[in-house]
């Protein structure tokens, strides 16, 4: 039992979107006024970057810099590397469902270059979920510690629901690590919750 959420363990949410761009032709009216068209008059798609893909890079690390980072419990073949990752990531990977007891059905877990970068997309994760209490009455989002060092701040927890998941996500700041957790059904947040204390 602990007060404070804790051990040791380490997704994170989910694979990262990858941007869509928008194109849009211009045209005039003016045809009456000016001479015929001519190649340089020819209309050029105007291509808007969007703010997701703006955020999205490739991966700078291998995806064995995340795998050795995560908590066990992922069978060989369980976790795939992100394609692109948020800007400040180095690699990221996707996770099916953790085998020990109480396991997400899914993970998400990117590796950050600075604690800012990591701090912010916590922050995204946590604007896009509806937050709850954590278990045993946790603060959410707040502060976590293990139970060897309870003097010192480990990272960020947060309890809630996105798309009608359960989502567990915590930041590890010495790995300078985001986790993303989730499951639709069972596990439920309570049982996650157990499965997180003893894997963070």
């Amino acid at each position: 039992w602990r007060d404070t959420p804790g051990p040791l363990g380490a997704v994170a949410a989910a694979v990262l979107a990858a941007g869509v761009a928008t194109v849009r032709f211009t045209y005039s009216d003016d045809s009456a006024d000016r001479p015929a068209a001519s190649a340089v008059d020819t209309p050029t798609p105007v291509v808007t970057p969007t703010a997701t893909q703006a955020r999205t890079i490739a991966p700078v690390e291998t995806p064995e810099a995340v795998l050795r980072l995560i908590p066990p419990g992922y069978k060989p073949g369980a976790c795939s590397p992100d394609p692109g990752v948020p800007v400040g990531a180095l690699a990221a990977l996707s996770c099916t469902r953790n085998s020990d007891s109480g396991g997400p059905e899914s993970g998400h877990y990117i590796l950050f270059a600075d604690g800012a970068a990591l701090k912010a997309e916590f922050d995204r994760v946590v604007a896009s979920s509806t937050t709850q209490v954590c278990p045993g009455r946790i603060m959410s989002p707040g502060p976590w510690r293990r139970n060897a060092t309870p003097e010192v701040t480990a990272g960020i927890l947060f309890c809630g629901v996105r798309q009608e998941k359960s989502v567990i996500a915590w930041t590890d700041d010495a790995k300078v690590l985001l986790a993303v957790v989730d499951s639709a059904g069972q596990p439920g947040m309570e049982d996650m919750f157990k499965w997180w204390s003893t894997h963070s």
